[in-house]
């Protein structure tokens, strides 16, 4: 695991990133050395399956885009040691969706995802000020054309 950290301190991720990823692996090492030790070379989609169920039964339980993010560095880690993707058994767990360029040129690619949980989407409301804040930038706005 520290190589693969040192690779993205390599890259330029930032420190707190770095530690990010550090951080949802130690998640994942101590969960990993309790269900079912052994080399990561025996990870599979199933095993991250389990893992997701374990993290759902926490309390308090982690949000989607948590689990998310363990999962992907986790999928991050297996590439970096195993030049392949993390097997899977089950079809309905891998789906793969040709990309493109944004510019629209190029060579299509092929991008396969595994496992992720429905994040919700966040919707921003503006609130709209009460009468003595507006009334109060209103002042100084006055107050700093005078």
């Amino acid at each position: 695991m520290n190589e693969f950290l040192d690779l993205q301190h390599i890259r330029g991720l930032s420190p707190r990133s770095v530690r990010t990823y550090g951080y949802d692996l130690l998640h994942f090492a101590r969960w990993w050395a309790q269900a079912a030790p052994g080399p990561l070379s025996e990870l599979n989609e199933s095993t991250l399956l389990d893992y997701v169920r374990y993290q759902l039964d926490q309390h308090p339980k982690p949000t989607a885009q948590t689990i998310n993010h363990r999962l992907t560095a986790l999928r991050s880690l297996y590439r970096f040691h195993y030049q392949r993707e993390i097997p899977s058994h089950n079809r309905f767990l891998k789906h793969a969706y040709a990309t493109r360029s944004p510019f629209g040129f190029g060579r299509p690619g092929t991008r396969v995802t595994g496992l992720r949980l429905k994040e919700p989407r966040r919707l921003v409301v503006p609130s709209r000020p009460s009468r003595s804040q507006s009334s109060g930038v209103a002042f100084a706005l006055f107050a700093t054309s005078a």
